[in-house]
Formats: structure tokens, sequence, C-alpha cells
């Protein structure tokens, strides 16, 4: 049998011309499929273009620059939080467990709008410091038990002291304490002893540091806050208890200047106060306490341990976008602006006086009987 090479090239080039028409329809075929290949890989591609671009984007939003540092301590026995008790009906705070003599810091980097998750997922054995210590971990110790030497793990071993703790020279976080006035309190205005939301105390401050109403806070219940009966369902104490308010800055290590000018800039706007303590001291107190403008101090934020038949329910922290805060804007008193400050100050502590000298003197009283009790004789305070 003759093969084709064997036959005339007429029939070769006929029979060559009906076999392209087949594979012609053939490749058609493959041409619609690579061409939908093609379409659907460039389309691949364009999303995973389209995602880097996000991805770039967000690296952006979340590159060391518009990120946040500050301190994690966990303790190693025991809480770091409030109990919340219930003694004879009453509702009670302890906090004497809010102390760590031993444990561990951790500095933690993160984006400011991660901040409320990150509050939301701590555990009762830990609380958090604006400062940071140079150290990714270190191993926490008293004071009087540091010695400058490492831990087996290879950790530094450090206090909780300004020694080893300061604010970042960069994005860092700053927190604003808002709590009920004590009943003794004395005001020259009644605003001043007014118990605000979040969102008020942020319309408060921007009268005179317009600033505030575009930067990123997040505002959290504070930690004795939302506590309800489990048997009836009651609420015992709830979100009027206080909150924290956390404000993300530019420059961080400006946060104790800061903090010392608002407060007397709330004072001049009329939201300052006098609290009398227990002892009959005269404190002076405004919308947020400005005790807490330290790199290593505490902040137990938390939820609270609560005893047997209660329960506690804090709502999520509020997240509110916005920007870093730069505090530079706010600036120092004027002289004229802190002598009117002395001033008030001087009114306050004139209209104090009297509630002062009763409680110091009934302070004065109770000790004087404890005292003579514990040592079995009499105590004359004249």
């Amino acid at each position: 049998m003759a093969g084709s090479k064997g036959k005339p090239a007429g029939e070769r080039q006929s029979r060559g011309q009906g076999m392209t028409a087949l594979q012609m329809e053939k490749a058609a075929h493959r041409a619609d499929a690579a061409a939908q290949t093609t379409t659907s890989h460039n389309l691949m591609i364009t999303k995973i273009q389209h995602q880097e671009q996000q991805d770039k984007g967000k690296i952006a939003a979340d590159s060391p620059a518009e990120r946040i540092s500050f301190t994690l301590f966990t303790k190693d026995k025991g809480i770091l939080t409030k109990r919340m008790k219930l003694i004879e009906g009453q509702l009670e705070k302890d906090a004497s467990e809010c102390r760590m003599s031993r444990g561990r810091a951790e500095t933690v980097t993160l984006a400011p709008e991660q901040f409320g998750a990150f509050l939301q997922g701590l555990k009762p054995n830990q609380a958090i410091a604006h400062g940071i210590c140079g150290h990714s971990k270190a191993l926490i110790v008293s004071k009087a038990k540091e010695n400058g030497a490492r831990a087996a793990d290879g950790l530094p071993i450090i206090a909780r002291s300004k020694e080893h703790f300061r604010y970042p020279e960069g994005p860092g976080v700053m927190m604003l304490d808002h709590d009920k006035a004590r009943a003794n309190s004395v005001a020259l205005d009644d605003k001043a002893l007014q118990a605000y939301t979040p969102d008020r105390l942020v319309e408060i401050i921007s009268i005179f540091f317009p600033e505030i109403k575009q930067a990123a806070y997040v505002a959290a219940c504070s930690t004795s806050s939302c506590i309800y009966s489990a048997e009836t369902n009651e609420e015992l104490r709830g979100k009027g208890a206080g909150f924290h308010l956390y404000l993300f800055l530019k420059n961080a290590s400006d946060a104790p200047r800061f903090l010392k000018v608002l407060g007397k800039r709330l004072f001049l706007a009329g939201y300052g106060r006098i609290e009398i303590s227990r002892a009959g001291s005269l404190l002076e107190r405004t919308l947020a306490d400005l005790l807490v403008g330290s790199p290593e101090r505490l902040d137990f934020v938390a939820g609270a341990v609560c005893d047997k038949g209660l329960e506690q329910r804090r709502p999520k922290p509020e997240q509110h976008q916005g920007g870093l805060l730069d505090t530079a804007n706010m600036l120092d008193l004027t002289a004229e602006e802190e002598a009117a400050y002395q001033e008030i100050i001087r009114q306050l502590k004139e209209k104090a006086q009297p509630t002062q000298e009763t409680i110091k003197a009934t302070y004065l009283e109770q000790e004087a009987e404890k005292l003579a009790s514990s040592s079995g004789g009499t105590i004359s305070l004249e």
C-alpha cells in the first residue's frame, strides 16, 4: 500500500487543504478558550496588583511612623485589676491587688485603630503603661531586688520605675481618666461637678484646643463600671462610673507638659474643682485626672474580677477615627493666664476651707480613737 509520500502532489495538496479547514475550526475553539483564559489571567493580575496597592497603602498607614508604642504588663501571680464585692447588699470596690512586684513587660506597637480590640483582650492579670522601657521584653521586679542581672532566659531584669520607663519620642498613647466628682467637692461653677460622656469631654476641650476634634481616640468604660446582679439582673453600677479616653500623640514625650497645661486651661474654662481627702487635704481636680502623666504608671483597664453573684457587662471600647494629635499646638499659659489660674485656685481653697476643717477634725478624732484602742489608753486632742 502506497503511503502519502507516493501520492501525487495535487492530491496531497487537496487533502492538506481539507485538514487545514478542520484544524482551523479546532484552532478557533482553542483561540476562544485561550482568549478567555488570558482575560481571566489578566483580571487575576489586575486584582493582585490592586491588592498589592491596598497592601502598600495599609503598610504605609501601619508604618512605624503611624504606629503607637506602649507597654503591656503581665503579673506572675494573682490579678492586676480591681475586685468587685457585694458586702451586706452594698457594692464594694477592692483595689488591694492592683500592684505588681514581679511579672513581665512587653513593648507593644500597633496602629491606633487596633487599640480598642487590644484593650478588650486584656486578661485580669494584665495592665498597661503609656511609656516604654527600651526592651522588647523584660522581667519586672521590685526596686529592692533589681541588680542589673539578666534572667535565665536572657531577659533584662528591671524595676517599674522612671529610671527605666519613658514616653516614646514619637507616636504614643495618652489617657484622660474621667470620674464623678466626690460628694464634698467645691467648685465655682456647677459644670465642674458634672459627669460627662467621652464625646462631650472632647467637645469641652475643643473650646480652647480645636485640634482635638480631628484626633483619633478610644473610649473605654472604667474597670469598676457596668456591674450587675447575676440573680436579679439589676444594674448596680452603670457607665456613669467613669471612663478612660485614649488619645494618640504624634510626640508622646510631650504628654506630661500637655496634661499640666490641659488641667490649667480646664480650670480657666470653669471646669476645675477642689476635692477634700479623708484626711482633709485639698486636692485640685478637673474633668480629667492629671496624675496619670507618668510613663511607668499602671493603667488598670482590664475588666474587674467579680465575686459570686455579680457580673460585669462592659460594652466594647468605642473607636473614633481621626489622626495623631499634635500636642505642641496646645501652648503654655501666658503670664496673665497663669495669674488668672492662680486666682481661681485661691478662691476655690477659700470656699473649701469650712468643709476642710470639719473633715480634718473628724479624721483626727477617728485616728485618735484607733490609736487609743490599739494602745489601751486614752488620747486627748486638746
